[in-house]
Parts: structure tokens; C-alpha cells; sequence
């Protein structure tokens, strides 16, 4: 397991991911492909700074990633579990999947839409940051709008470094696009 293979490095840099999220903070954490801009859902102020850093309209909704499917479960209204099976088969992946918000999910999450994007990810670092936050995190890629995904601490750096309040310095997976998003009930493939 990750957990049990950690380094000195990789404990102190979880360490002080948790912290800065737990203080209303945002951070920029490796993916699958791309580095993402992370925070506590819940907290409405951390989800419009990453949307100002951005420049993304607040319209859109945003992902969340989770180490299980316990973490995102109470994001998504109940589902018939066949459904719940399909995404459990798919996981962990860079396969991120539309679904059913439940009905008290705020709209900084969910956009314009009664619907919001969730994933595990195949990223044992992204996975790990979320169980030792013991909830699940924003993840939305790291860039201005309309500009390439950070893949590089420090490209990060380079745009965020004065603007997020923690970068974790580790890679990238090797995915080369972003996950994919499916409609958890029709099968259509948004991105």
C-alpha cells in the first residue's frame, strides 16, 4: 500500500497539504495528467478563490476527487446501484463520472446543473492527499482558463506561486489528456 511506502518527504509535504486545505486554503496537487487546484468543498470562500485563479465562471461546476466511493457518496443523490456498480468498475481511473448531486450540494459545485463530476483517482499521491484530508477535494485543473494544464511543480509555480497557499512538488502520472467525464445514466461522454 501507498501508505506504507512513504517517504520522510511525501508524510511532510501530505502534512502540510492537509493544513493549508484545513485553514480555508488552496492547494496544487499532481493528477493523473495534469496538476489540479484543490480545496475543501464545503468551504464557499476556497472554491471562488480557485475559481478567480482561474478565471473560470462559476457556471460551470467542478470536479471532486475522492479516495473511495464513501468519500463522494454524499455528493450524489441516491442511485439505483447498478449504477453505482458501473462506477466502482471503473475506478480507480482517469474516468470521472456525471451524476445526480444530491439535493444540498451548493451550486459553487455544481454550476448550472443538478449534476456533479466525481472521480477516484489513479493517482496514488491525489488518492492518499484525500484520505489523510479524510474528505473529499475540489480538483480542477491548474491553469488560467483557455491555457495548458500545468503538468510540472514548476509550471505551477511559474503561474500560482504567490496565489495558492501550497504546491506539492511531486509528478504527474502519465496520462497524457485530462479523465474522461461520462454520464453515469445515458453513458454519454461530456469530455
Amino acid at each position: 500500500m501507498f501508505a506504507q511506502k512513504m517517504t520522510l518527504d511525501i508524510r511532510k509535504q501530505l502534512l502540510k497539504a492537509n493544513t493549508a486545505v484545513a485553514d480555508g486554503g488552496v492547494i496544487a496537487y499532481p493528477t493523473e495528467s495534469c496538476f489540479g487546484l484543490g480545496c475543501y468543498p464545503k468551504d464557499s470562500q476556497a472554491v471562488k478563490k480557485i475559481l478567480r485563479l482561474k478565471h473560470r465562471p462559476a457556471s460551470k461546476g467542478l470536479i471532486l476527487i475522492g479516495c473511495d466511493f464513501a468519500q463522494l457518496q454524499p455528493y450524489i443523490k441516491k442511485l439505483p446501484d447498478y449504477l453505482i456498480e458501473k462506477m466502482l468498475a471503473s475506478w480507480p481511473a482517469a474516468v470521472s463520472w456525471l451524476v445526480p448531486a444530491a439535493p444540498w450540494v451548493p451550486k459553487w459545485l455544481t454550476g448550472d446543473s443538478d449534476k456533479i463530476v466525481v472521480r477516484v483517482p489513479d493517482h496514488k499521491f491525489a488518492r492518499e492527499l484525500c484520505r489523510s484530508c479524510d474528505y473529499a477535494l475540489v480538483s480542477t485543473s491548474a491553469n488560467r482558463s483557455g491555457q495548458k494544464a500545468c503538468r510540472t511543480t514548476t509550471q505551477v509555480k511559474k503561474i500560482f506561486s504567490k496565489e495558492v497557499d501550497y504546491i506539492v512538488d511531486l509528478s504527474c502520472g502519465k496520462a497524457i489528456k485530462p479523465s474522461t467525464i461520462i454520464d453515469v445514466e445515458t453513458d454519454r461522454i461530456i469530455r
